[in-house]
């Protein structure tokens, strides 16, 4: 991309928070970005009193992830327009590029204010909220009232988002709906992870070319598989998993951990044992995974196996076996 063109964008095409999520995926050299910023920053100190001018350095700036100056000029332009979209939008960029997910919440839901039909405003949104529980900068327990909250508020943005973005460029419907089975997921509502994960499904094999085989589409059925689980539907989370067997993208331990899970559920412990040991070959160090294999070990009465899992167990759990002992006692 030359400098005329890069110039060209920032200035007039960078108002919804996905044309800024666009401009992060675009090629452009480090050189003509660097001259580019220069002359942004020139123009803006010529008409000091032009929104615009600001907010298209501010997104010169939020190209190379100068969050400092590009909050700066966005802040200016804010100063003199108020109700400036682009500079909203590219502050609510810096703070998600940041991690910055109280911030960023307050951020997103003005360029929603603004514009509510920028899906991928919204989008943002239930990113901002997740990472309020789930993410590098969690400041809020799991599995607290407040963390529900969070997922609540989650799953709202995300159903708003769904419809908005079609036709979206670099953005489908998927990315809503697989952010909705997740968040269904963390709030136990299983019967509607099954709708949610089918859908994406259905729509992950439409888009590529019947096969389905990428990354959203192996999560996708890992959760219904799950949510069939949860449902004691085992046959239908057996039958969700075989479509993923051969997927390039799949942790296998995942899918061996949920084939051995549902065949526990059908009492068919020696073949759900199979299942956990092949899991085990992945991961050895997985808790869930050793107490489910405990479990089949104990129901197929293999003691000197359910002892050697509880030892690892205790270890893993920072416990001592006496001390595990004691407490069964």
């Amino acid at each position: 991309m030359r400098q005329k063109e890069f110039l060209d964008l920032v200035r007039s095409r960078m108002v919804t928070v996905g044309d800024y999520a666009s401009l992060y995926e675009l090629p452009v050299p480090r050189g003509t970005v660097a001259n580019a910023r220069r002359r942004l920053r020139a123009d803006a100190e010529a008409a000091p009193g032009d929104a615009s001018a600001w907010a298209a350095l501010g997104a010169a700036e939020l190209k190379v992830f100068e969050f400092t100056d590009a909050m700066t000029a966005f802040e200016k332009a804010l100063e003199l327009d108020d109700g400036c979209l682009s500079a909203r939008s590219g502050i609510a960029m810096c703070h998600f590029y940041c991690c910055d997910n109280e911030n960023g919440i307050e951020a997103f839901s003005r360029v929603i204010e603004l514009n509510p039909e920028d899906g991928t405003a919204w989008l943002y949104l239930g990113n901002m909220q997740e990472g309020m529980i789930d993410g590098p900068t969690a400041s809020v327990e799991p599995n607290t009232d407040e963390a529900t909250t969070h997922y609540e508020a989650a799953l709202c943005a995300y159903q708003q988002a769904c419809p908005l973005l079609r036709g979206t460029p670099g953005f489908t419907p998927l990315h809503a709906i697989m952010h909705q089975a997740r968040c269904l997921a963390t709030l136990g509502r299983w019967e509607a992870v099954t709708v949610a994960a089918r859908e994406c499904n259905n729509m992950y094999r439409a888009h590529t070319e019947g096969t389905g085989d990428c990354g959203n589409w192996s999560n996708a059925l890992l959760l219904e598989a799950r949510a069939f689980i949860e449902l004691e539907r085992y046959d239908d989370a057996i039958e969700s998993l075989q479509e993923i067997a051969d997927s390039r993208y799949l942790r296998p331990e995942k899918r061996w951990l949920l084939l051995g899970r549902a065949h526990m559920g059908k009492k068919e412990w020696h073949r759900a044992s199979v299942m956990l040991e092949k899991a085990m070959e992945f991961t050895a160090d997985n808790v869930e995974i050793l107490d489910c294999l405990a479990e089949c070990y104990s129901a197929l009465g293999r003691s000197d196996r359910v002892q050697t899992l509880e030892e690892r167990l205790a270890v893993l759990r920072g416990t001592s076996v006496i001390h595990a002992v004691e407490q069964g006692a």
